[in-house]
C-alpha cells in the first residue's frame, strides 16, 4: 500500500524530487522483476498483432503492385498468405528476441553514467 501511495504521489508531483530514487529503495520490485513484467506486457498477443498489422500496411502497396495482373480471387489469396506469413514471422522473431534478453539484475546506464539500478 505504501508503494502505491508513493507512485500516486509521484504522478501528481513534478519529477524533480524523485530523480534519484533507486529500485533498491523498493525491494519488492527488483530489476529482474521489473524487466520481466515489461517483457510480458511488451510481448502480448495484441502487441504482436499490432506489429504485424503495421508491417502489413507498409508492405500492402508493394504487394498490390506485384499482384495487379492477377484475377481478384488470386489477389485475395496472395494478400491472405502474405498477412499470415508476416504474423508468423513477427511471432517467431519476438519470441526468439525475448529468449535472448537477459532479465538478471545488473546496473543500468542512465544519462551516460552507470548507476546502481537507477530509475532516472
Amino acid at each position: 500500500k505504501e508503494h502505491a501511495r508513493i507512485v500516486i504521489e509521484m504522478t501528481k508531483a513534478s519529477p524533480e524530487p524523485y530523480e534519484d530514487l533507486l529500485l533498491s529503495d523498493y525491494p519488492e520490485k527488483n530489476l529482474s522483476k521489473v524487466n520481466a513484467l515489461a517483457l510480458k506486457y511488451a510481448t502480448t498477443k495484441e502487441a504482436k498483432q499490432q506489429i504485424s498489422n503495421d508491417i502489413n500496411e507498409k508492405m500492402k502497396p508493394k504487394v498490390d503492385a506485384k499482384i495487379a495482373n492477377l484475377n481478384p480471387l488470386a489477389q485475395k489469396a496472395v494478400r491472405k498468405a502474405v498477412k499470415k506469413c508476416i504474423e508468423e514471422a513477427v511471432d517467431k522473431s519476438v519470441d526468439e528476441a525475448i529468449k535472448r534478453i537477459d532479465t538478471k539484475d545488473k546496473p543500468t546506464k542512465c544519462d551516460n553514467h552507470t548507476t546502481d539500478r537507477s530509475i532516472k
